[in-house]
């Protein structure tokens, strides 16, 4: 199999609409992590993919059950939140984007946080004509 190496560009710090692309169970060095693989849906880093791992508590205030809150459009996490990973697979979030320096010397990317989409801006209500609206002192 022939490997081609490559540099990733590195992404600049802010937050970024991306989709969940895959949330796969792996083995950490801090016990059973979740992989969560995001695809940054726009430009000017479009198509770049970023993974993160979390715990797998369902820890109320643990990132499992906030990003997982997020992705399907909760806000807050009760006693009560359950969901499955893959409901979340295939949804857009922002995700927060930070750069980090490693033991190495090397700057990557990390991701701190996600948190719902925010929804677009509803354009304002146009103003009817003034000849389209009802005189009430107009005679007839």
């Amino acid at each position: 199999m022939k490997v081609q190496a490559y540099v990733p560009e590195l992404i600049e710090t802010g937050w970024y609409k991306a989709r969940i692309k895959a949330i796969t169970p792996e083995e950490g060095k801090f016990g059973p992590q979740l992989k969560w693989v995001f695809e940054i849906v726009a430009e000017p880093y479009a198509g770049q993919t970023l993974s993160a791992w979390v715990n797998q508590s369902m820890n109320t205030t643990g990132r499992l059950v906030l990003w997982g809150c997020a992705a399907l459009g909760e806000t807050v996490a009760t006693e009560d939140t359950e969901f499955d990973t893959e409901d979340c697979v295939g949804r857009v979030v922002e995700i927060q984007v930070t750069e980090k320096t490693g033991k190495d010397g090397k700057v990557y990317n990390k991701v701190e946080d996600v948190r719902p989409p925010k929804k677009a801006k509803a354009k304002a209500k146009a103003e009817p004509d003034i000849e389209d609206v009802d005189d009430p002192f107009e005679k007839d």
